[in-house]
């Protein structure tokens, strides 16, 4: 990554069922950090809708969808929606699936995790990523 500023990107594992709030917290709490900065939420598109309403429980005004308002404080994309931005913080979610989820999955995945300029978190489902192993914990 070309980040020259901000935290060391890091990395939690969330079990599935706890997916939903833990995300939730995680983006508020970024959102809360940032003051007037931006966060994105970037994740495997067939789940974009599931992730911005577990979002919503924590912060209201959140935007995704195919015309998403990236005027907003927190947004939803999906990898090819987020390449060319840049966002204070971002939260990768599920980078496995991302991987798997079109033939151009690794690429899908640098794009997600090079959109940060401060903070970068990533949200494993239970297993990482042989990719992601040095990412800390």
């Amino acid at each position: 990554m070309s980040r020259t500023g901000g935290e060391p990107p890091s990395l939690i594992r969330v079990p599935n069922r706890e997916l939903a709030s833990r995300l939730g917290s995680e983006t508020a709490r970024a959102a809360q950090t940032l003051g007037s900065g931006q966060v994105a939420v970037i994740g495997p598109e067939p789940q974009l809708t599931a992730l911005a309403e577990a979002i919503r429980v924590h912060v209201p005004a959140v935007s995704w969808g195919p015309k998403v308002d990236l005027e907003q404080k927190v947004v939803v994309l999906g990898a090819t929606q987020s390449k060319g931005l840049e966002f204070d913080s971002v939260l990768v979610v599920d980078p496995g699936s991302l991987v798997t989820a079109s033939p151009r999955g690794l690429n899908d995945l640098y794009v997600a995790l090079t959109r940060s300029s401060q903070r970068l978190t990533v949200l494993c489902l239970e297993e990482v990523p042989e990719l992601l192993a040095g990412l800390s914990a």
